[in-house]
């Protein structure tokens, strides 16, 4: 037995006694040293082949949830581009449309000079009985064409903007009536739904020499309220503005296909 408080010195035959290895003894103190140097290097191994590249690999993870978000939102911001987008197109598609109807078509056309008399008939000569005080049409005929191409306007009379879009069909007119009765007729042309356009008018009296009659009231004179009206024979070119047809627009649009260097024509057209 020991008392309390009594130092038991260590045994130096045990710290010497271990198994020796190239010259080292191996005790318990020298076998602690070395297990931690070993723990040391496992801990610095395990850092470099573990830590490290599982931080790497956190942070490439994080930089590619990243990359992920901002293309989600570019995607985003592209959806809503192509949603304005699209908005812009089904309004200017239907500005179009809504401009379209103003112009004349082909169904309108095979019906103008019907729909131009009932016109005349309805306003001009509406309560008018005698034949020989009613307006009249005395030619209304088409020009013919021998390419439906030249009706396309690209001579720049209706200003460079028009060039290549629009297309007329153009009518040789004579009239005869009154002079109050052609100005209403030609106001009954500008008002019409298709798009009429008046070229070259030339009037002349149909019956020359006539005596007029009336008298000076306050320095002007007046025309006897019973004087014949005069008649005026009218002449002129009707145009009927109408949109391309669809064979006009596709060969717009192959027309105005880049032709490629080597001269043949692209995968998609028909060779010329």
């Amino acid at each position: 037995m020991t008392a309390a408080n009594e130092f038991i010195e260590a045994d130096e035959e045990f710290e010497a006694s271990g198994p020796s290895i190239f010259g080292i003894t191996f005790t318990p103190r020298n076998l602690g040293i070395l297990l931690g140097i070993l723990g040391g290097l496992l801990a610095l191994f395990g850092l470099f082949k573990l830590v490290i590249p599982a931080l790497s690999r956190g942070g490439e993870l994080k930089a590619g949830i990243e990359t992920k978000q901002q293309e989600i939102k570019d995607q985003d911001e592209r959806l809503s581009k192509k949603a304005e987008a699209e908005a812009q197109l089904a309004q200017a598609n239907q500005r179009r449309a809504d401009v379209t109807t103003l112009f004349a078509s082909e169904e309108t056309l095979d019906t103008l000079l019907f729909d131009v008399e009932e016109q005349l008939n309805q306003r001009v000569n509406a309560n008018i009985t005698d034949p020989n005080k009613r307006a009249q049409i005395t030619k209304l005929e088409p020009v013919p064409v021998a390419d439906p191409g030249q009706e396309i306007i690209n001579d720049g009379s209706l200003g460079p903007g028009v060039n290549g879009k629009l297309r007329r069909r153009q009518y040789k007119v004579e009239f005869e009536g009154s002079f109050p009765q052609t100005r209403q007729f030609m106001v009954i042309l500008e008002r019409m739904q298709p798009m009429l356009l008046t070229r070259n008018v030339k009037t002349e009296l149909t019956e020359g020499g006539s005596i007029i009659e009336g008298e000076y009231k306050q320095g002007r004179f007046v025309e006897s309220a019973d004087q014949p009206q005069r008649r005026v024979k009218t002449s002129f070119d009707l145009e009927a503005l109408m949109p391309l047809s669809q064979a006009q627009l596709d060969a717009a649009a192959a027309a105005a296909q880049p032709v490629p260097a080597d001269g043949q024509p692209a995968p998609d057209q028909p060779a010329q």
